[in-house]
């Protein structure tokens, strides 16, 4: 199962910490698809940090059109 998580109208520490509670919650075989507004932004650095020093990957991805962005998020192990 995948979930979504909308951080397109920017990143909050109230965000983050409510990512942190959802990414708890994942289990081992799901995924989250968190839309950002650019996924190079430095707002969108702190998530990526998140992610990572917590055992997450991610990958990118553009829609078609180029009109919404997402990381694509799994657990490493």
């Amino acid at each position: 199962m995948e979930y979504t998580f909308d951080m397109s109208r920017g990143i909050s520490e109230e965000d983050l910490r409510r990512l942190r509670r959802r990414l708890a919650e994942l289990a081992q075989d799901e995924g989250l698809r968190i839309r950002v507004d650019s996924t190079d932004s430095p707002q969108a650095g702190s998530l990526i940090n998140l992610l990572t020093s917590n055992g997450y990957t991610y990958q990118p991805y553009k829609s078609e059109g180029d009109d919404e962005q997402y990381l694509i998020v799994r657990r490493l192990h």
